[in-house]
């Protein structure tokens, strides 16, 4: 789908079946690919697309003018202010919405790595927009200067590996790719559970493992108290950088040198997809509450 932005034609990967025309209203979610990657290769990857097909949403993946998105880091600033992506973003959900049945109230944005950072930019700057965002192994920016408070309150989940080793948990430099640096998991959760009045103090649970894979997950939950808002953080204690339990779609071993463990105990598109739904209900959503029930959790072959 081509969408004009300035003097510039962007483009993003659009999976609408054809069952969705017949619904009052649908969701929407963009994907966002990570450094060097396509909307195909995401897309691929996070296999929303086999949620879209059961009616349940509209999956859109956005092309990066260059390989990586203006995340706010300084090095990914693009050289000519019209190349900025928020004004794309903006665009491209416009355009969609006049397109497609979408409901406004629940339009969401996920990504992996430099486009999980992405997501963060883009409920610090584009609140009114998304109901929730995801961002896999791409902690915020520390470039991003957030105000005091959010304007309108979003949720927000994070997925982060303990040993990634291109994103470092506890922040800092990020060590391949466009480089820049960020703040840690816990670090971005706090923030985020500042910025949007959660309590200091969230709850705890450790998730029963599906597999005995050297990994474990665990999670933790802020949550306001009107219940407007949550910040929930993954912790993959042992997992690398990557979308479990996909990794990077490839299974070599260049590629798990360079990226870690892909632990197999958690299924992050369907937790991601649980959380989204949650956020709109305002409750947990039943048997899915760990998004173990959701999708499909076979590998991905290739990029």
């Amino acid at each position: 789908m081509p969408v004009d932005v300035g003097s510039r034609r962007r483009n993003a990967l659009v999976h609408a079946p054809e069952k969705i025309e017949s619904e009052a209203s649908v969701p929407l979610l963009l994907v966002f690919h990570g450094g060097r990657g396509g909307p195909e290769a995401i897309a691929r990857l996070a296999a929303f697309d086999a949620i879209a097909d059961g009616g349940g949403l509209i999956s859109v993946y956005p092309q990066a003018l260059t390989s990586n998105w203006s995340d706010g880091r300084l090095t990914t600033r693009p050289q000519n202010e019209e190349d900025e992506d928020v004004p794309f973003v903006r665009k491209l959900v416009e355009e969609l919405c006049n397109r497609y049945p979408v409901d406004r109230t629940r339009i969401f944005a996920a990504g992996m790595s430099n486009g999980g950072m992405m997501c963060h930019r883009l409920g610090i700057q584009m609140p009114e927009t998304f109901a929730a965002i995801a961002a896999v192994a791409g902690g915020m920016p520390e470039e991003i200067t957030p105000p005091s408070t959010i304007a309108k309150p979003i949720s927000v989940i994070g997925i982060y590996g303990t040993a990634d080793p291109i994103i470092p948990w506890e922040g800092g430099p990020v060590g391949r790719g466009a480089g820049g640096r960020v703040l840690g998991a816990r670090a971005t959760t706090d923030l985020w559970a500042h910025l949007l009045d959660c309590p200091a103090e969230g709850t705890t649970e450790n998730l029963p493992p599906l597999e005995d894979d050297g990994t474990r997950v665990w999670r933790e939950t802020y949550a306001r108290s009107d219940g407007r808002a949550r910040v929930v953080l993954y912790g993959v204690e042992g997992g690398g950088h990557g979308w479990p339990p996909r990794g990077i779609g490839r299974t070599g071993l260049i590629a798990r040198s360079l990226t870690g463990k892909a632990s197999r105990n958690l299924d992050t598109t369907g937790t991601i997809w649980a959380f989204f739904k949650e956020s709109v209900a305002g409750g947990p959503h039943p048997a899915a509450a760990d998004g173990r029930s959701d999708s499909p959790t076979k590998p991905v072959a290739g990029l």
